[in-house]
């Protein structure tokens, strides 16, 4: 049959028309093959046996040329391992001797096609696997369109996802920030409020940002007033160009200048008064630049204070060097801080000179030891007296009394205050006072004496 069709067709008009046909004799010989089917089976050939290479699964038990030829029903032949499956009828010609199975694949779907090797082209014209094939791969590719789809916006949505929790945690992380501002701010606020000095917070440009309630009354003006104006609003106008430069100074080298080691400067009150202020600075980087810190304290009554204490101190100074006594005082080392003129008289030395020297050394013999013993009684806070005998001019021991007192700080002595009073006078005068009474006395016993002598004579006549 490779010359003509059985049927009058050409074996390739056949084989075009029906790529998957069989036929066999009634020996169940192989007679003729489908092109396509001789492809996808080649140990299927002509002259071969069909039961060698292809079984009838449908209808089960059918294995003679007589049984397929007498059943009209649809075949279905299977390769013994199930690879290659067929499906059609089977149609006698050539007077009952011959058998045309007309088949097309058996297909579960697409991916048996790629598996089989198969194109639209394998499949007869009329089959309507074509159709169906076209309709799957149609679907399939709009399937695979609403995978890919549905890929994307499960990513889409996963991106979403993680966008939002992004967004939410950054919300609840600046929601937290703006917290801690508040609450740092609030905290600063109090901490501005609660401060014992003024404080005047400044930019680089030396503009005021903030000032606290200590700074509005110590110039007068409220905080919506100042903030806003340049610093130089609290600086008298007579020194705001040395003012400038002091503060241009600062910005380009900057440093922490502390309370009490600060600049004594004057402010300008809102109402035109002059201020006496100390004045400490600070700064700290910001993102936006420099903030300075202006720490300021009204010294007035420091002033006043430190006036009428040297005013007391000059007083004090002229009633001591005034009197007619010693007086001296001492550290706790015992040494010679200060010494009045009428001291440095009865030692016969300047008093200048005697600064920083030991005490000890104006002493005689041993009333350096009798002093130190005597000053023991100090510690509880008592006065002492005590005699000694100093070097005078000439190095002439004078006997002197000692006035102790202690001067204590904070229940710590500082220093030892001593009156010396110069006994030799007084003992001059004790002297001249006991040789009055000796005569005084020795005259009343002559007057005694010649009292009693006259009444003798008088009560014995001669």
């Amino acid at each position: 049959m490779s010359e003509s069709s059985l049927i009058g067709l050409s074996p390739q008009q056949f084989a075009e028309a029906f790529p998957f046909h069989l036929a066999i004799d009634r020996e169940m010989t192989v007679r003729q093959v489908g092109r396509s089917l001789a492809r996808v089976l080649p140990a299927l050939t002509v002259g071969s046996r069909l039961l060698d290479h292809l079984v009838v699964e449908y209808p089960p038990g059918m294995d003679t040329f007589d049984e397929i030829v007498v059943a009209d029903m649809l075949f279905i032949l299977a390769a013994p391992d199930r690879s290659v499956r067929l499906r059609g009828q089977v149609i006698t010609v050539g007077d009952g001797k011959m058998a045309l199975f007309l088949a097309s694949p058996w297909l579960d779907g697409p991916e048996d096609m790629t598996r089989l090797g198969l194109t639209l082209s394998d499949f007869a014209r009329h089959d309507s696997v074509v159709d169906i094939l076209q309709t799957i791969q149609a679907q399939k590719a709009a399937l695979a369109d609403l995978r890919m789809l549905a890929e994307r916006l499960a990513s889409q949505r996963a991106e979403l996802r993680k966008t939002n929790e992004a967004l939410t945690t950054e919300i609840a992380d600046r929601r937290r920030a703006e917290a801690n501002l508040r609450e740092r701010e609030e905290r600063f606020e109090t901490l501005l409020a609660s401060a014992s000095e003024a404080i005047v917070i400044s930019d680089e440009k030396g503009t005021i940002l903030l000032a606290n309630a200590r700074a509005e009354a110590m110039f007068g003006y409220t905080r919506a007033e100042l903030t806003g104006q340049p610093v130089d609003v609290l600086v008298p106008r007579g020194v705001r160009a040395a003012h400038a430069g002091h503060r241009t100074a600062f910005i380009e080298r900057p440093h922490t200048r502390p309370m009490g080691g600060g600049l004594i400067l004057s402010g300008l009150h809102k109402g035109g008064a002059i201020l006496p202020l100390e004045i400490s600075l600070s700064y700290v980087e910001t993102s936006e630049g420099m903030l300075v810190m202006t720490f300021l304290t009204d010294i007035s009554e420091r002033q006043r204070a430190a006036e009428e204490l040297r005013s007391q101190r000059d007083f004090a100074v002229q009633v001591m060097g005034a009197m007619g006594q010693g007086l001296t005082v001492l550290d706790p080392d015992l040494r010679f801080e200060y010494v009045n003129p009428a001291l440095g008289r009865l030692l016969g030395m300047d008093p200048a000179l005697l600064v920083r020297e030991p005490f000890l050394r104006v002493l005689d013999g041993n009333s350096g030891t009798l002093f130190v013993d005597e000053l023991a009684e100090m510690e509880n806070g008592r006065t002492v007296e005590v005699e000694v005998q100093v070097l005078g001019a000439n190095s002439e021991a004078l006997p002197v009394l000692l006035t102790c007192v202690p001067w204590q700080r904070d229940g710590d002595a500082v220093a030892v205050i001593i009156v010396v009073t110069n006994l030799a006078e007084r003992k001059q005068i004790e002297q001249a006072v006991a040789w009055a009474r000796d005569r005084a006395l020795e005259a009343s016993r002559l007057k005694s004496d010649f009292l009693a002598s006259v009444s003798h004579e008088i009560r014995t006549p001669l």
